[in-house]
């Protein structure tokens, strides 16, 4: 119906064809929700396994979802959780332990 003659010229095409969108102040334009629902779990994901130093148990176990499914995630969003290593504070949400690695010595008051 829009195109400009009786045959649909590929110029007719491409006002339909969904365009990349770029990126404005580190906000995402998206063509469609999935695709920004997508965006939003990688960018939470890779928050996450930087937030664990990418220890996959504890970041499965702080999103709330089994290690299988965030195996799954993050092979669906190609991140490498080994480029997160130590990264992280020693704890988060109580779910890794701090020890001080300090060693115990004779000058300490608590003794």
């Amino acid at each position: 119906m829009l195109a400009a003659g009786p045959i649909i010229d590929a110029v007719d095409l491409l006002d339909l064809m969904p365009q990349p969108q770029p990126k404005e102040n580190g906000a995402i334009l998206c063509a469609s929700l999935d695709e920004w629902m997508t965006e939003q779990e990688k960018r939470f994901l890779e928050q996450k396994l930087e937030d664990f130093g990418g220890n996959v148990a504890l970041t499965a176990k702080s999103c709330g979802i089994g290690l299988r499914t965030l195996s799954r995630k993050i092979r669906l969003h190609k991140l490498d959780p080994r480029s997160f290593k130590r990264k992280a504070a020693p704890s988060k949400i109580g779910l890794a332990k701090h020890i001080d690695p300090s060693p115990l010595s004779s000058n300490n008051p608590q003794s």
